[in-house]
C-alpha cells in the first residue's frame, strides 16, 4: 500500500478545551509505515493559532511531532488539518488530523430550526445563550433563503431568534441557515442551521400502507393456465 507511517490517518486531538485556556499542547507519534524510511518536514500551516515542530527519535523510522493550538478559539468543536513532507517517494505529503471540543461561546437552544416541509405557515425559534459573564447581544439575523423571514425578539433577558416559513414551502437544492451577527469581537458570526422534515401521514393512511405491506401476494392464472406470481406486496410509497 505504500503507506508512509503506521497510523493511516494520524491525528492531534487535543480533547476538551476551556474557553479562557491560553494554549494546549499535543504529541504524536510518526512511526514508518510500508512505503520505505520517512522523513517528515513540515510544511506552511495556514492556519492562525496552530504552531508545531518535528522531533527525530530514530532516523527514518521514529519521529515526534508536537502541536500547540492557542486562541483565538472557534465557537465551539475545531475540526482542521494541515499538511507535511513525508520523504516518501510515492506518498510525498500527509494530512494531519486537528481536533478539539472548545468551549462554545455563544449558542442556540435548540441547536438547529426544524421545520416541516409543504404544510401550512409555521415558526419555530431558539433562544440564545451565550457563556458565563457575557453580555453580548444579536444585532442581526437572516437566512440563506430570503422566502424565510427571520427576526429578533427579547424576554427576560434573553434573545430568541424566530423563523418562520410560508405556506407550502420547499427549500431550495442547498443548505440553509440562519446567520447572525454580534457586538461580540471573538465570534462576529456564526451560523444555526434549518433541518426540514416531511410532514406526517395521517394515521388513516399510514394504517393503510401498512396493511398493505403485509398482505400476501396474489396469484393469477394466464391465458394458458399457467399460474403467476403478482407483483402486490410492496410498500406503497
Amino acid at each position: 500500500m505504500n503507506r508512509p507511517f503506521k497510523s493511516p490517518s494520524p491525528t492531534l486531538n487535543f480533547g476538551q478545551i476551556r474557553r479562557d485556556t491560553a494554549a494546549v499542547t499535543k504529541k504524536i507519534l510518526l512511526s514508518r509505515g510500508d512505503g520505505g524510511p520517512i522523513a517528515p518536514e513540515l510544511m506552511h500551516i495556514p492556519h492562525r493559532g496552530i504552531h508545531a515542530h518535528i522531533r527525530t527519535i530514530q532516523e527514518g523510522s521514529q519521529y515526534e511531532l508536537t502541536a500547540t493550538i492557542s486562541p483565538p478559539w472557534p465557537n465551539g468543536r475545531m475540526y482542521t488539518s494541515f499538511s507535511i513532507k513525508t520523504g516518501v517517494k510515492r506518498a510525498p505529503t500527509a494530512r494531519i488530523r486537528v481536533v478539539a471540543n472548545v468551549e462554545a461561546r455563544v449558542t442556540t437552544s435548540p441547536r438547529r430550526f426544524v421545520i416541516p416541509l409543504g404544510g401550512d405557515q409555521v415558526e419555530r425559534s431558539a433562544r440564545v445563550h451565550w457563556s458565563t459573564g457575557s453580555d453580548r447581544r444579536v444585532v442581526e439575523a437572516t437566512a440563506t433563503d430570503p422566502r424565510l423571514a427571520v427576526r429578533i425578539e427579547e424576554s427576560d433577558g434573553y434573545q430568541s431568534v424566530i423563523v418562520s416559513a410560508p405556506k407550502g414551502y420547499r427549500p431550495p437544492g442547498r443548505r440553509v441557515a440562519v446567520t447572525l451577527r454580534t457586538d461580540d469581537g471573538e465570534i462576529p458570526i456564526f451560523s444555526v442551521p434549518v433541518q426540514f422534515k416531511q410532514p406526517r401521514r395521517s394515521g388513516r393512511s399510514a394504517s393503510s400502507s401498512r396493511r398493505s405491506s403485509r398482505s400476501p401476494p396474489q396469484k393469477k392464472c394466464d391465458t394458458d393456465g399457467d399460474k403467476v406470481q403478482s407483483a402486490s406486496g410492496f410498500k406503497s410509497p
